[in-house]
């Protein structure tokens, strides 16, 4: 190994920029460790030998949430939206007929009979009203990582790291689920290896330290059957360690033989986009459809916090609108909100009343795309056809 060997316990003093590292034996309690033939072995180095670094004395190696800034206030209230212009139109008989022909043609156990047959004696057009929130949020997560070096001494610049809300990420696109790692300046510290303590090497798990093993095909006895002398070992009953070629020592995976660590902060900012879909609908229609379907844009806003709407076609849209615009600010108290937008869209509905075989009944015709909610068509043949 290139480099001093330090006596066991005995490591060099850490290097640090920015902030002061403390020292501390390499048995801290506040490392993780694992359970190595009978002993206890860290598995991160110790909390308590990087040191207080400000701003994230709750950072571990296995990181943690950090609470976001302080709540930012919404608007109190909504402004009048102002009268919205929609005027929608009847379906003629044809045109229903024609989209319930589309969706028996779509259904292959569907027969065409009742289509054709059947008096439709009323199309009743109806609005229902779909009103959409999203919320797009940031998480951030701090976590103390490190990766092998030479041990060189880091440049001390004399600066703070940023706090955690502070250091600058922003997200590609807005809306966009994603996620992104960056090393937090000035928190960088050079510590000798934990696994090794400082050594480069470690002793060969394989073979106990000894250099070699005990012959898998004698069992260490140096014989097999008959008396005769073991081939595999030639009689001496063990065998040449092939790990660490007879040295007892392997080089440390941690420090990959550098003997020294550098630990940094590492923030991890996560982005999410939250969304919520208030449906009125006062027809037989689920509401499930109406969310599926497209319609006429009749409000949108797109704000770093919206407002509820107000004085909108029915009043039942803006107490919605309150409620969830209250929800998503209380919702996701670790995260924080970048950007809000929401929206009303009218979505046409034509209830199709008619009468086949002297039976009345009634389907729905819904949204721009004009598709059609009939779960009970009378000539179904099976169930391997999925009705929308």
């Amino acid at each position: 190994m290139s480099g001093p060997h330090y006596p066991m316990g005995e490591m060099p003093t850490g290097q640090q920029i920015g902030w002061q590292a403390t020292s501390a034996d390499s048995s801290g309690q506040d490392s993780s460790q694992r359970q190595v033939k009978g002993q206890l072995v860290p598995t991160a180095p110790p909390l308590d030998s990087i040191g207080d670094l400000p701003g994230y004395e709750g950072t571990n190696f296995d990181g943690g949430f950090l609470p976001p800034p302080p709540p930012y206030e919404p608007p109190s209230g909504g402004g009048d939206q102002g009268p919205v212009s929609y005027n929608q139109e009847a379906l003629t008989d044809n045109e229903a007929r024609a989209c319930l022909n589309q969706l028996v043609s779509e259904n292959c156990c569907w027969g065409k009979g009742p289509a054709n047959d059947m008096k439709i004696v009323n199309i009743a057009p109806s609005s229902a009203f779909k009103y959409t929130l999203d919320t797009f949020t940031e998480a951030r997560e701090t976590k103390w990582q490190y990766e092998p070096s030479d041990g060189a001494a880091l440049a001390a610049t004399g600066l703070q790291p940023p706090l955690p809300w502070d250091v600058p990420v922003a997200p590609q696109k807005m809306f966009k689920d994603g996620s992104q790692k960056v090393e937090v300046p000035n928190t960088q510290v050079v510590k000798p290896c934990h696994d090794c303590r400082g050594h480069g090497d470690i002793r060969c798990g394989d073979c106990d330290g000894r250099g070699h093993e005990t012959c898998s095909s004698c069992s260490g006895t140096g014989t097999r059957i008959g008396d005769e002398q073991c081939t595999w070992c030639d009689g001496r009953g063990t065998k040449p360690c092939t790990w660490c070629h007879t040295t007892g020592m392997k080089t440390c995976s941690t420090c990959d033989g550098r003997r020294y660590l550098r630990c940094y902060v590492e923030l991890t900012v996560t982005w999410k986009k939250h969304d919520d879909t208030f449906v009125l609908e006062k027809t037989a229609l689920p509401d499930k459809l109406v969310k599926s379907a497209s319609g006429q844009v009749a409000f949108s806003d797109e704000q770093p916090r919206v407002a509820p709407v107000a004085g909108f076609l029915d009043p039942q849209i803006g107490q919605a609108s309150q409620d969830l615009v209250h929800k998503h600010a209380t919702k996701w108290p670790n995260e924080r909100i970048l950007m809000q937008r929401h929206s009303v869209e009218i979505v046409p509905v034509n209830a199709v009343e008619y009468v086949l075989d002297g039976k009345e009944g009634v389907f729905h015709i819904y949204g721009n795309e004009n598709k059609v909610h009939f779960p009970d068509y009378p000539s179904q043949c099976c169930g391997c056809c999925v009705l929308m």
